[in-house]
Order: C-alpha cells, then structure tokens, then sequence
C-alpha cells in the first residue's frame, strides 16, 4: 500500500488527526476523503484520534497518488531528498512541465524516472517554478499533504529563495529593492513590464562584486511574479547580462546569467530548518575569477 508515514514527535501529540492535518493547510474536501484512510500503530482509527508522541500515523494515500507524467532516460540531480519532501538542481535550457501529459522532455519528466527507480508512486508535486534559462534550486513535494503544507510557506513568503545573477551594470548600488507592480505586455507575448496596475512585486538585492562588464548581485524574492528579477532589474538599468528579451545578449553566456542559488524553509514535520544550496552552474562559473567565485560560495 502507499501510505504517508509519520512518527508524531512531542510538538504534534496533544492534536486530533483531523487537527493535525489542517495544520497542514490540507483542503476541507481531501480531509474528508480520508477519513476511512487514516490508522495508528497499524490500527484503524478515526479524525477525531487524538495523537500521542511516539504514535506511528499512517495515512492510505494510494488513490491520490502515481507517477503522472512520461518517465525520461534522464536521472536528475537530486540536492536534498526525505521521505516527504525532494529538491532538484534543474540545469539550463529545461522547462519545469511539459504542456500535454503526454509529452516529455522537461524536468518532471527527469523526476518521473527518479522516482520510477526509487520505486516511489507519487504524483510530482513541483511547488514553485523556474524559467527556461534558469538554473538552480527547485522543490518539490512527495505527497498531496506535504505540499498543501509547502504550498502554504510560499504563499506566506516563508521560504526563503536568493538567486545569484550578473547584471550588465557596474553602478548598481551595493544594496536595495526594486518595488515596482508587474504585467504581463500586451504587445509582446511572453514578455512582462512594470505597470502600476499589475501585480504587486518587491526583489531586494545586495551587490556581491563589481567587475569590467557586470557586476555579481544576489537576490532575495519577496514575490514570485513570472520574469520579476529580470523586469525590475531592466527597470534600474542593470538589466541581467545574456538577456535578450529585457537587455541584449552577450558573447559570455547565451542565456540570462541567472540561477536559483538557495532555499530555506521549516520542516513541515520536524522542528528544523531545511537549506539547501546549489553551486553556480558551468556557463557562469567560468566567466568570473577565482575571488569572485569564492565570494558567492561563501554567501552559504
């Protein structure tokens, strides 16, 4: 059977399993259909059991769960991996999910034959997305309960992502935030601007080194609108180096010289902080020197 397994640590004892589960932020509908689903120590149980420490809950989630997209030949690079949770290090140039189930090619699919090896049948559950070009850090849930959980943290701005870019600027001021509202243009599809009347959007920013042709600036995302990095910093002039759609392009790099560096957040079930860190991928590593490489490792 496939089951969601917890052993209820001191902090969850003292709540109901129906109590437990809305503190997971898990719908109203789906807590309903496991109710008949739900045991404790290999015994049937119902929402109402209230939990001890040491309890081992079992939740029934084989209806809810299966691979759902095309496995690839691909086995992705997997940054940090428990039984509820998994973060991948996504390379340039991929997209997070094919339009059509049953296409293939993209990072879920990469996903899908992971867990088809490990013999996990989970859903792939991505909770926040990365462009195309970007590379870097990506997380992604492991079961329906876990990611009304993540989904949560996100929404609330309490996972942390920073993101290492170079911007075509060499004046950029050695810290700040961009707080311009986001759209998407109605006369270019695909591309985004600043506009008063769209979606509230606020990257801070700290200058990590300044060089002849760029400068190395960390991120932090306080929003997650679709390009927000890459508008707000066309809107100061620093527009990211390689980026077409918002700069120009570049003989150093053929993409935007952009990558999801860190993630942190607390456990949904463990009283801990998870972090997790990706190094800077191969195109941008190389076009900066050993100082300034040192300097943006040491950041985590």
């Amino acid at each position: 059977m496939n089951y969601f397994e917890l052993k209820i640590t001191k902090k969850q004892a003292g709540h109901t399993i129906y109590e437990f589960l809305e503190k997971c932020h898990l719908g109203k509908k789906r807590r309903y259909l496991l109710r008949d689903k739900l045991l404790v120590n290999h015994q049937p149980v119902n929402q109402n059991y209230l939990l001890q420490e040491g309890d081992l809950l079992q939740i029934e989630i084989a209806d809810f769960e299966g691979i759902d997209f095309i496995p690839s030949a691909n086995t992705p690079e997997v940054l940090y991996e428990d039984p509820f949770i998994l973060v991948i290090n996504k390379n340039p140039n991929i997209i997070i999910y094919p339009e059509y189930k049953t296409e293939a090619g993209t990072l879920v699919n990469d996903v899908a034959n992971y867990y088809k090896q490990k013999g996990i049948n989970r859903t792939i559950r991505h909770i926040h997305r990365l462009d195309r070009d970007t590379s870097g850090v990506i997380l992604f849930a492991k079961d329906m309960i876990t990611q009304a959980y993540l989904s949560f943290l996100l929404e609330q701005n309490k996972i942390i992502r920073k993101y290492i870019g170079y911007v075509k600027s060499s004046k950029i001021p050695n810290e700040g935030e961009v707080d311009l509202p986001i759209s998407g243009d109605r006369h270019i599809n695909g591309k985004m601007i600043t506009n008063p009347r769209g979606q509230y959007a606020l990257t801070k920013y700290k200058t990590i080194s300044r060089g002849e042709y760029f400068s190395i600036v960390e991120f932090k995302l306080e929003t997650g609108r679709t390009h927000q990095i890459r508008v707000h910093m066309a809107a100061i002039n620093s527009p990211l180096l390689g980026d077409t759609l918002y700069g120009q392009g570049s003989q150093l790099i053929s993409r935007p010289a952009l990558h999801s560096a860190f993630i942190s957040f607390m456990h949904p079930y463990f009283d801990e902080e998870v972090k997790v860190y990706s190094q800077l991928p191969k195109d941008m590593a190389e076009i900066i020197n050993e100082s300034q490489l040192a300097k943006v490792n040491n950041l985590y």
